[in-house]
């Protein structure tokens, strides 16, 4: 917690770091590739933050981040890429409570889902709500993954 940020080492020249991503404010969780694009690290820490970085841009002093997300309420203790979509990630938190974050969006609940969601019954063989459409204002990201 006091000096919190992920090393990368190169085990050819195993005698310092190749490179420090810093931007956490407390202890890193966990952290996650990318299936599809190895640009593309996940971290989760315990300040509620997750961040994509790019290590393979070791030109960016503190690691070049690509995008920053504010995780649930409690601290992230599992999260992971989705193997369909690359540009979704998932993941888990001590709250009980799955999120599912876009790369491109962040994590919104749209109004649509907040009512769906209320509508929801105790049977479990009723059928589900429409899923949503996506919202049209989604933010630029900074690299396009490999796989688009």
């Amino acid at each position: 917690d006091r000096c919190p940020g992920i090393q990368m080492w190169d085990l050819r020249f195993a005698t310092a770091p190749t490179m420090v991503f810093e931007g956490h404010g407390r202890g890193i969780q966990t952290l996650a590739w990318c299936g599809f694009d190895s640009s593309m690290l996940l971290s989760s820490s315990r300040d509620d933050h997750m961040i994509c970085w790019n290590p393979n841009n070791t030109s960016v002093p503190g690691g070049e981040k690509l995008v920053e997300f504010n995780a649930p309420s409690q601290w992230t203790f599992d999260m992971g890429w989705c193997m369909r979509n690359p540009y979704l990630v998932a993941s888990s938190s001590f709250s009980g409570k799955l999120s599912v974050f876009s790369l491109f969006g962040g994590q919104e609940e749209m109004p649509e889902q907040a009512a769906a969601r209320a509508r929801i019954s105790s049977d479990p063989f009723a059928p589900g709500p429409p899923a949503p459409s996506l919202p049209m204002n989604i933010p630029p990201l900074n690299q396009a993954p490999k796989c688009s």
